[in-house]
């Protein structure tokens, strides 16, 4: 599944709280994402591969690019958004609760 490649200056970023904690948001159009994982510079067919396997979920990635590096996102509204979440639980540390 193909996923789209942003320069990072294309959108929006903000924070917000989620179960104890802030994280980094993007917003692309009428769409919220939430940052997975930033990859370094030399990174970017980790960032990819990393894009891909989230694809193959559901979670409708999008990878941002900057001079900091490579930003994978994961769409909240997408089926596997919480499938994520769940495997990720290290990432949520309220969430059990």
């Amino acid at each position: 599944m193909l996923y789209p490649v942003l320069n990072e200056t294309d959108v929006c970023l903000f924070n917000f709280y989620l179960n104890g904690a802030m994280r980094q948001g993007m917003r692309l159009k009428l769409a919220l994402y939430e940052e997975t994982h930033l990859f370094s510079v030399n990174d970017r067919l980790k960032a990819y591969n990393f894009a891909a396997q989230l694809a193959d979920i559901g979670c409708l990635p999008i990878v941002t690019v900057s001079t900091m590096g490579y930003r994978v996102w994961v769409n909240l509204k997408s089926d596997g958004y919480q499938y994520w979440r769940d495997v990720n639980q290290e990432n949520y540390p309220m969430a059990a609760a």
